[in-house]
Parts: C-alpha cells; sequence; structure tokens
C-alpha cells in the first residue's frame, strides 16, 4: 500500500492537517478536492472542487492535474496531464498544501551525538565524515546523500519538501555543504499568489537539510503593487521574530537591500533577544540590513549603461520594452511593459520571467542580443 503524508499547509487552512497520513488503495482513481467532490477532502483556498487525481497504473501511482487555475507539482514542477510517481517525491497542490508519497516504509537511522558534534564545529571535514560512515554502514540514505552531495534536481526537490517548489522558481537560492544547506537567500523574482515570506522561513527551518545552515539573506519584498506592503521596518521584525525558530548554527542574518531605512526600537529588542538566544550569531545593527544608494545596469554587449533611479523608465530593445524604477519603496525592479501577463518573458540569470526585484550581479536579458549585470552600490 502506497500513502502521502501531510508536510505543510498554506496559512489559515482547514483540512488536511501537518502528519495526516492518506491511503491511495486500489487500481481506481483517487479524486482531491473539496467537499463532496473527491475521496481526500480538502479546505484549503486556491483548491478546485476537483484539484487533482491519483490512480494506480500496472502497480505505480500517478497523479493527474484535473485542469485547476493553481496547479499540481510534482518536485516543485507543474504537472502537464500526468506523473508517475517515486517514492519520497514532493506532491503540492495550489499553494502551500504540501504531501510526501511513500511508496513503502521506511525506518530513518540518525545519531544525535554525531549530529550534535557537526553543530559544534560545521567547518571540521573529520566530523562530517564519522557521520557519513556511520549512516553508510546502516544503509540509510541521507548517508548516501552526504557522500554525494547535492543533485541540482529532484533528489534535492524530495529533501526540500514544502521548499522544493519556491527552490525550482528561483525564490529561493541555496548552497550545500555536504549535502545540508550551506547559505539560503530568499528573493523575489516572479513570485505568485503564494505562501508569504515567514510561511517560507519556518518551512525552511523545519527541514533536516537547515539543520546547520549558517547564513541567511531575506529579500523582504513580494510585490511591486502600490499599497500592498507593510513597513520594511515592520517586515524586519517580523522576520527576526520568526528566527526564533532557526537552526542553532545560524551566523549571519541580512534584509533588503533597500534604499531608506529607520532603526526602531522593535527591531533593536528583537536583534538583541537573538543574539542572547544564539551567541554565534555574528549579526549586528551595522550588519543586519544592507542598504545601497546606487543600481546601475551594466550593459555587456557594448551598448549604454541604465541608471535606476526612482522615476519609472521605459527602455526599448527592438521590439521588446522594459520599465525600471526604484519606486517610492526603494526597491529594484524590473517589469515587462504593459500587460505582463501576454507579454514575452525575459531572462534573469537564465530564467524567464515577467517581472523580478533585481539583486547584485544579476544577469539581465531584456532581449536576444541585449545583456546586463546588475551592480549595487
Amino acid at each position: 500500500m502506497s500513502w502521502l503524508e501531510v508536510l505543510a499547509t498554506p496559512p489559515k487552512a482547514g483540512l488536511p492537517a501537518v502528519g495526516d497520513c492518506i491511503a491511495l488503495e486500489g487500481p481506481g482513481r483517487t479524486v482531491l478536492g473539496g467537499a463532496h467532490t473527491g475521496q481526500i477532502i480538502v479546505d484549503v483556498a486556491d483548491s478546485k472542487r476537483r484539484h487533482a487525481a491519483f490512480v494506480n497504473k500496472a502497480g505505480i501511482d500517478h497523479v493527474l492535474d484535473l485542469a485547476s487555475s493553481n496547479g499540481t507539482f510534482v518536485n516543485g514542477v507543474p504537472v502537464r496531464g500526468e506523473v508517475a510517481l517515486h517514492h519520497g517525491d514532493i506532491v503540492e497542490i495550489a499553494f502551500g498544501l504540501v504531501f510526501r508519497y511513500f511508496a513503502h516504509e521506511e525506518t530513518p537511522v540518525r545519531g544525535p551525538r554525531l549530529e550534535a558534534s557537526i553543530g559544534d564545529a560545521p567547518h571540521d571535514h573529520g566530523r562530517w565524515q564519522v557521520y557519513v560512515d556511520w549512516l553508510l554502514e546502516r544503509g540509510d540514505p541521507l548517508g548516501h546523500r552526504m557522500a554525494v552531495g547535492a543533485d541540482g534536481g529532484d533528489d534535492d526537490a524530495r529533501w526540500l519538501g514544502p521548499m522544493a517548489r519556491p527552490w525550482r522558481a528561483g525564490n529561493l537560492e541555496l548552497t550545500w555543504r555536504h549535502g545540508f544547506i550551506h547559505t539560503a537567500t530568499f528573493r523575489s523574482l516572479e513570485w505568485e499568489n503564494s505562501p508569504d515570506t515567514y510561511w517560507c522561513l519556518n518551512r525552511l527551518f523545519e527541514l533536516e537539510l537547515s539543520r546547520f545552515l549558517e547564513e541567511l539573506h531575506v529579500d523582504l519584498f513580494t510585490t511591486h503593487l502600490e499599497r500592498e506592503r507593510p513597513r520594511f521596518e515592520k517586515r524586519a521584525r517580523l522576520v527576526l521574530e520568526n528566527l526564533r525558530h532557526a537552526p542553532r548554527t545560524l551566523k549571519a542574518v541580512t534584509l533588503g537591500p533597500v534604499v531608506e531605512f529607520e532603526w526602531t526600537a522593535d527591531l533593536d529588542r528583537e536583534l538583541t533577544r537573538l543574539r542572547e538566544e544564539r551567541p554565534r550569531l555574528e549579526t549586528t545593527r551595522d550588519t543586519l540590513v544592507k542598504r545601497f544608494s546606487q543600481l546601475v545596469l551594466r550593459d555587456q554587449v557594448g551598448g549604454a549603461h541604465i541608471d535606476v533611479t526612482g522615476e519609472a523608465r521605459v527602455h526599448r530593445f527592438g521590439s521588446e520594452s522594459v520599465t525600471v524604477t526604484l519606486g517610492e519603496w526603494g526597491i529594484a525592479w524590473l517589469e515587462r511593459t504593459g500587460d505582463s501577463r501576454l507579454s514575452t518573458p525575459f531572462l534573469v540569470n537564465g530564467r524567464p520571467l515577467r517581472q523580478a526585484r533585481l539583486m547584485h550581479g544579476d544577469v539581465v536579458e531584456p532581449a536576444p542580443g541585449a545583456r546586463f549585470v546588475v551592480e549595487v552600490s
């Protein structure tokens, strides 16, 4: 018998609950949807009455998206038609309802003392090797992952669980160490109507792979729409509040970048508390928020550079055009001119997008033959 285990639910969701297990039995179709429409009942915003189905074909489970408006994803990749499931796959319904697929029982083997030893000295390669050998001797999959490292594909996605989709979308950038997450950056690209920053932070901290996380950067803005964002200072405080759940190995936290910022008593209190709880944390008032005064798109193919200002300016590249601005909030925003839903995407770091929050070092290709590198100072 195979089954689904609920790993995460979106904020304010009803059924199912985290930890619930749902059996997939028999050769027939199991429909996931709202009340009175499916065998698996979900009470989650953005899911259809009949959202997805699971069907067994020749002993192999498949998931089908039933023409839902908000999609079904396997390991962070949209389901087109149907997809065969493999043990450990991550299935996400709409935004934030996340399951892990089990084809068979598994009993993870862990060595708490060995893990604590790594946590005490995460840069000591010998401690990692001892734990790798210990896990390999017991045949645990984590040992193999630690030995070979991240694969940049489905194995990473399966271990990332609820974070597989934002990772695939480029909203979560990671560096790895012995198969575990070393540094993490939450950034705004073409962020959909998805779970908020704080939900994502908590799901990240729940991951086994985050146990030895050392550096975290959070780009707080996930939309450029006016009047839809609280003050940067308020969001910064909320991030610090959510860091109570971060691993004890965390050494550095940065937020931004932003042009204008006012240090508040709430921020001071939260940062002081955080440093008291985590003696390894090196972040100070001077390093928490990344500020900048100038942002330039440096041309790489012999054209003119673009200075980004608070005024929205349209730049044309043949038949294509983009609007770039710092806006009233002091954040660098790039988008296709006109209705972005109908426009062709541009590329940021090779990823096709129609709107993007720019960060230092990004490679932007607004049209074929045009290429810029973002420089923040």
